[in-house]
């Protein structure tokens, strides 16, 4: 289920395949009776990583396809190596998961249904854009994002930091402003879909999802900012590695 998850959020974007993938994994949960919260921050991650694949996966991935008129072979080479990378570990994190078989019977009308629209976060996200539009103008973040891509090796490293306090996808919008390093750019906001729970707009989906059936909310939380912080740091590592000795 978490391969089944990365590849659908590479072909119908991350947010969708959480809002159907997670709520069957809820379901198994319930009916083989274990804790899913482990299995469903792995999807989460595995989701991000996924949608980093394709232009279509993730919103940031989109705009900025359109917006630097990135070519579809082009794309289509720059960010294969991120998710083998970001696939196996996810699958590392996967061996923690209890090994034991698991045999039942889940009746199709079982299967709960995808959430409904949830407009509390549609409308915090589009609270970030009005948000990120305002500041744009502003001469002191000018000045302030002038620095953070001054280089590659920053646009990808600050995009991806940057994107842990408004999120990824506001935080390709911003930076597309003021830098033409789009290919570090588009590693940066997708690296950067990691680590803290709002990075993503996909991590608040799932958290969501599964708050609504378990109402464990710090418990998620911790072990979600623990887990994706540590594949944060090793996917910025990865990054920077990869920029050193390859370049894109």
């Amino acid at each position: 289920i978490v391969i089944l998850t990365a590849f659908m959020g590479a072909l119908i974007t991350n947010d969708v395949a959480l809002i159907a993938l997670v709520p069957l994994t809820m379901t198994i949960a319930e009916k083989a009776k274990f804790e899913p919260v482990w299995i469903v921050i792995i999807q989460s991650q595995a989701a991000n990583i996924g949608s980093a694949l394709t232009p279509i996966g993730n919103p940031q991935n989109l705009f900025l396809f359109e917006k630097y008129e990135i070519g579809i072979w082009e794309f289509g080479s720059l960010m294969p190596p991120f998710v083998v990378f970001g696939v196996c570990w996810t699958l590392v994190m996967n061996l923690l998961n209890t090994k034991r078989k698991i045999v039942f019977d889940v009746p199709s009308s079982e299967i709960r249904e995808p959430q409904k629209i949830d407009y509390f976060l549609l409308g915090t996200f589009l609270l970030f854009f009005v948000f990120i539009d305002n500041i744009s103008r502003m001469e002191i973040i000018a000045t302030m994002m002038k620095s953070a891509t001054n280089g590659e090796i920053r646009t990808m490293t600050s995009s991806a930091l940057l994107s842990q306090f408004i999120s990824n996808v506001p935080a390709a919008i911003l930076f597309s402003s003021f830098t033409g390093s789009y290919k570090e750019l588009l590693l940066g906001v997708n690296i950067g879909g990691s680590g803290k729970i709002i990075a993503s707009l996909a991590n608040l989906i799932a958290y969501r999802i599964y708050v609504k059936e378990k109402g464990r909310t710090l418990k998620y939380i911790a072990v979600f900012t623990a887990s994706s912080s540590i594949t944060l740091i090793l996917s910025i590592v990865f990054g920077y590695l990869r920029l050193k000795l390859t370049g894109l």
